[in-house]
């Protein structure tokens, strides 16, 4: 799992899963049965997926991230539900079909 740089950097506390970003507010990510279960399913690890919603900037609400990730063959796509300063991770998967244009 990630840790806090010394520069204030992303970072992940192994065993509270809390992502830090310097002046920003603590978050707590979770991960659903489904999620993990997809994620081991599909060999995606979750420290790709807390990288990602750490990247990504998001408000309140249901979100849908589609990445091309190194190591695989289609971008990978997360499900994620955002609620004050909480995300769960619904679900990920690899679309096999590619992105729609």
């Amino acid at each position: 799992m990630y840790l806090e740089n010394r520069r204030g950097g992303i970072g992940l506390c192994h065993q509270n899963r809390k992502i830090h970003r310097r002046h920003k507010i603590k978050t707590n990510i979770k991960f659903s049965r489904h999620a993990k279960r997809r994620a081991k399913l599909y060999e995606i690890p979750e420290t790709t997926i807390v990288q990602i919603l750490a990247e990504a900037d998001l408000d309140d609400g249901k979100h849908e991230l589609i990445k091309d990730i190194e190591g695989f063959r289609y971008p990978v796509k997360i499900i994620a539900s955002v609620e004050n300063s909480d995300i769960t991770v619904i679900t990920c998967y690899p679309l096999k079909k590619g992105k729609k244009q």
